[in-house]
């Protein structure tokens, strides 16, 4: 056997060292589920009774113990051809297990949907979720611990994937992944792909297609090109989890009824009291996940698995990551052409010398690890023969060479010198490309952009010849966030017919594609997303985009100071409605309509003039664009334009009771801020603001603004302002003279966080709970953070434009819901007579609900300051810290939802730097539980949007953007 190639062995050897802690985590997981976990030793007489009870004639070796059992964990259902043939197994499982003296048990089910059936439908966007339920369910029928070993019977998209990443939190278990097979070639590929064509154009009616599709899918077992279903069971071949060449025998033969009694007798011998203990933890190990790796570059498998491989691997303690994948796709040759990379189907390969023949040429041309510890007796290299019967009894023999050389070639004459799959990267993100199918001539595409938001969009678009042209179809908010990542596939045929026609055509998107993705280029799984604020959102109409597999580039060809500046959209905007004008210089003003929400007719009418003092909305219905004075470099920072102060520069501060932060920054001609550098000082080094105002100007240095907008965390009004923990004392009236500006404008701090969010762009917004819409257009939005107290504030929107109201919410009477909040109130009454609701929800309010919980429960914890009390909350390193910041989140929840129904029920902003380290626990917590729990209005509730602020200095972000605003 020839040496391990060397780029393999160092893409091994980079995963092996990134992985070693977690890899070193997950063994010792499965080391304490062999030797302390639970197991049938274990269980009580109760629980094993349980467990047995209703076996049959197994019965009575299960209850003594004396024979392993083995669970199986079944994908069966009759609606879907490939997992129908699961219907007898278990039957058939039992029968061999009792042949060596083992028993067998249905453990339980795991869902088992259909991209087929689903593709371009409402269902599709459950596909991806789909894979991380039956990883639970896999999870909860291993958990029983009634079993020494387990089957896996699964095949396709999510399925296979899922089982795995399940039965891996039960690693010490020996487990073998049992497929049943493709159905029989059916109605010729090319012929298939044909007629779909013709239907995209109008040419033939669903009748005939709907015979053509009968005709391909027609029967029992898998579909038969290679997709993700059949690159899943190459995945298991090359990791050594199935029985040698299994993966694609037709359903109800013989041959197919021996490879899965020979599994189970397989796995009397490695399970847990067999002679040769292989644990499922053990065998996929880093080598195993770069074999999967090298087989989907060597049979151009599925680009779903450029997703599900690194879940899969990360399941197992193991870090992989799409450069990995490049990295091996630019050595693995493509040894396989499988529809749609050619036009034979899985039975074309599987006769052709199949998977056998590829782990064979891939293992002795270095370019396979054949060192893995398999389910099978010898390693991998039994992988390398393929199965049949001789005298009615299984055996393995070689494949000396391919049987169809348009479909199987040797190393040394590969159909290409590289995998099927690129990685691209560029200033739009990363994103991956399936080639094996695609012609050569077209792995570099450039050409404008058509943009869009919804695949029934880009078909309209197609049947309305708006594509007849060079052209790359964007089709973005698809990924994970936006609606689950939903497959592309229907769109294969439309632009296959634009491909056809002479255009150059290639697909963008941040969604996914099928695993039957074909001769059209697609860049996708693009990252980071349209939703989280990902590139790809900038990009408009008539953009010229680079799309190109040769140098691994994904670009938008635009000017780079305009891309950088570039607006994130939601949705295209229509042509611009011309005839407004501005109230203070009556310069034109362009105003867009936004698309309506689909199935409405309520558009908005161009009836308001818009000013530079209007705000810009970015997640409302309209946009305001400048007027023609707005950026105008002849007007100066601190022009008077028609009697109004039109100032373009401020200096904007944030001064808290420990810090102080300033900067300069730009007001555009919508009030959107940009920050200059900003510089923090200790409030504790200053004898006064004035003071701590002479370091900045000193350190800033030139010409400085004069005009300035100051937060402050304290109410603002009052002839003298303090602020806690400093000695600053601050008199409004006379400090823009001290300060020498001509303008200053004055707000209390969670104030400016409000002004802050009316102007945010999307991406700041990350939507945690409630449906994905925009603000209202008329009606109220609840601001919301806890800090060193409550900070609650509102934006009124009034025909679309914000007016920001500071409140006092925080100071409300606090409302216990349940027994122990009643508790909880009853303590603080003793501690400070009135409970306000910031003596709960706010930084310091953790520490009383930390030491109220401990005074009612007699536990003795160990005090702490705020500071670290929230760390180890965070963290988790101290449970009942932990145990107070649940109780923290559902009363934070509470009050959310309080002060949305006082002031509007359209949507709640939470701010503030503990939030935003709350980020990843609230979703888990009993925040939107408690948010929605208000009795008749529940349903109501369920809808608001709530979303996160965002923004690393979001106190002097809205220090500036309110210094236009009305006093």
């Amino acid at each position: 056997m020839t040496d391990l190639h060397p780029v393999i062995a160092k893409v091994t050897e980079r995963i092996t060292k990134r992985s070693a802690a977690s890899r070193l985590k997950y063994l010792s997981l499965i080391e304490r589920g062999r030797d302390a976990g639970t197991n049938r030793a274990q269980l009580s007489c109760g629980n094993l009774a349980h467990g047995f009870a209703a076996s049959g004639e197994d019965k009575a070796v299960i209850r003594t113990g004396a024979a392993m059992n083995f669970g199986i964990v079944t994908a069966y259902n009759d609606m879907l051809s490939a997992h129908q043939p699961y219907g007898r197994y278990p039957e058939q499982i039992k029968l061999a297990a009792r042949e060596v003296g083992c028993t067998a048990q249905v453990a339980g089910g795991v869902p088992a949907m259909c991209d087929g059936v689903t593709q371009g439908q409402a269902g599709m966007d459950l596909s991806l979720f789909s894979r991380d339920t039956i990883a639970l369910s896999t999870a909860i029928a291993l958990s029983h611990a009634m079993f020494e070993g387990a089957l896996m019977l699964g095949i396709c998209d999510k399925i296979v994937p899922g089982l795995l990443i399940g039965a891996l939190r039960f690693g010490h278990l020996p487990t073998i992944f049992v497929p049943a097979g493709p159905m029989p070639s059916g109605l010729a590929n090319k012929e298939k792909v044909r007629i779909r064509q013709l239907y995209a154009e109008g040419k033939v009616g669903r009748e005939e297609l709907l015979e053509s599709e009968s005709a391909s899918y027609h029967g029992a077992g898998t579909c038969t090109f290679y997709g993700t279903a059949n690159s899943n069971q190459m995945m298991m071949e090359m990791m050594g989890l199935h029985m040698p060449a299994a993966s694609f025998v037709h359903p109800g033969t013989k041959l197919r009824q021996e490879l899965t009694r020979a599994a189970v007798h397989q796995l009397s011998r490695i399970g847990w009291d067999g002679d040769d203990y292989r644990p499922l933890g053990h065998c996929v190990d880093e080598k195993a996940i770069v074999n999967a790796i090298i087989g989907l570059m060597a049979t151009g498998g599925s680009t779903n698995h450029a997703i599900h491989l690194p879940a899969m691997a990360r399941a197992a303690g193991i870090i992989i990551d799409w450069t990995d994948f490049a990295e091996i796709s630019d050595v693995v040759p493509l040894l396989a052409r499988v529809y749609p990379n050619g036009s034979g189907d899985v039975n074309n390969f599987h006769a052709a010398g199949g998977i056998s023949y590829v782990i064979r040429e891939l293992l002795e041309n270095g370019l396979l690890h054949g060192d893995i510890p398999t389910v099978a007796r010898r390693g991998l290299a039994d992988y390398g023969q393929e199965p049949v019967l001789e005298n009615e009894a299984l055996v393995w023999k070689d494949v000396p060479e391919s049987r169809d050389t348009s479909i199987l070639r040797p190393v040394s004459d590969p159909f290409s010198p590289d995998g099927g799959m690129k990685l691209l990267s560029g200033n739009l993100g990363r994103c991956v490309m399936k080639v094996s199918a695609v012609d050569k001539e077209r792995w570099t595409i450039e050409a404008p952009a058509a943009v869009f938001h919804d695949q029934d969009d880009v078909l309209r678009a197609f049947k309305a010849g708006e594509l007849e042209r060079d052209v790359v179809v964007v089709v973005r908010f698809q990924g994970p966030k936006a609606n689950g990542m939903p497959e592309l596939h229907k769109l294969t045929p439309a632009l296959g017919v634009l491909q056809d026609r002479g255009f150059r055509v290639a697909l963008v998107t941040d969604g996914r594609m099928s695993g039957a993705s074909g001769k059209v280029p697609a860049a996708i799984h693009l990252s980071p997303e349209a939703l989280g604020g990902g590139p790809i959102g900038r990009l408009r109409d008539g953009d010229v985009v680079r799309v190109c597999a040769e140098t691994g580039e994904i670009t938008a060809l635009v000017d780079t100071a305009e891309w950088r500046h570039g607006t994130f959209r939601r949705r295209p905007l229509p042509p611009m409605i011309p005839g407004a004008s501005c109230s203070r210089c009556s310069g034109s003003i362009a105003i867009w309509r936004r698309a309506a929400p689909r199935r409405s007719s309520r558009r908005w009418k161009p009836k308001f003039k818009a000013h530079p003092r209007s705000s810009r909305r970015t997640l409302g219905s309209r946009e305001a664009m400048p007027c023609a004075h707005a950026g105008d470099p002849s007007v100066r920072r601190d022009d008077d334009i028609n009697g109004e102060v039109f100032v373009t520069e401020i200096i904007a501060a944030d001064i808290g009771g420990t810090n102080a932060r300033f900067a300069r920054a730009r007001l555009d001609a919508r009030n959107v801020p940009t920050l200059g550098k900003v510089r923090k000082y200790k409030v504790a080094d200053y004898p006064s603001l004035q003071a701590c105002w002479a370091a900045f100007v000193a350190d800033e240095g030139g010409d400085l603004p004069t005009s300035a907008s100051i937060a402050f965390a304290t109410a603002i009004g009052r002839e003298v302002i303090k602020l806690t923990n400093s000695a600053w004392v601050i008199r409004p009236d006379t400090l823009t003279q001290e300060l020498g500006l001509k303008h200053l404008r004055l707000v209390n701090d969670f104030e400016a966080v409000a002004h802050a969010v009316a102007r945010l762009p999307e991406e700041n917004l990350p939507l945690l709970f409630g449906e994905d819409r925009p603000f209202p257009r008329d009606g109220g939005v609840t601001i919301l953070g806890p800090g060193t107290g409550l900070g609650v504030a509102m934006i009124a929107f009034d025909d679309g434009e914000p007016h920001v109201i500071a409140t006092e919410g925080g100071h409300l009477d606090f409302a216990p819901l349940d027994p122990l909040e009643e508790k909880i109130l009853a303590y603080l009454r003793d501690k400070f007579l009135r409970v306000s609701t910031e003596r709960i929800v706010s930084g310091p309010g953790l520490n009383n609900i930390y030491k109220a919980m401990a005074t009612i429960g007699h536990d003795r914890v160990v005090l702490m300051e705020d500071a670290e009390l929230w760390q180890a909350a965070i963290d988790g390193t101290d449970e009942f810290a932990r145990a107070a910041f649940e109780r923290f989140c559902l009363s934070y929840g509470s009050v959310a939802g309080d002060l949305a129904l006082a002031q509007g029920p359209h949507g709640v902003v939470l701010a503030g730097g503990l939030t935003q380290r709350m980020r990843e626990l609230l979703p888990q917590s009993g925040f939107h539980q408690r948010f929605t729990a208000k009795g008749r209005f529940e349903s109501l509730m369920k809808s608001v949007p709530i979303r996160l602020a965002m923004h690393d200095e979001i106190g002097l972000y809205g220090a500036a953007a309110a210094f236009r605003e009305k006093k």
